[in-house]
């Protein structure tokens, strides 16, 4: 069975970085600070399947 493609997008506003993640139904917030930004890097180690990042 072929890999899905992963989309992911990342909305950003002053305070928040929201990071929806699909076809799963996952999301994360995080701070839109330099240590938040870190925080979301840890959640989003490329997988092999990674179509694309919004």
């Amino acid at each position: 069975m072929p890999e899905l493609e992963q989309w992911i997008g990342i909305d950003g506003c002053k305070r928040w970085l929201d990071v929806p993640l699909r076809p799963q139904t996952q999301s994360f917030r995080g701070a839109n600070t330099p240590e938040g930004i870190a925080e979301l890097v840890t959640h989003l180690s490329p997988p092999s399947g990674v179509g694309r990042v919004i």
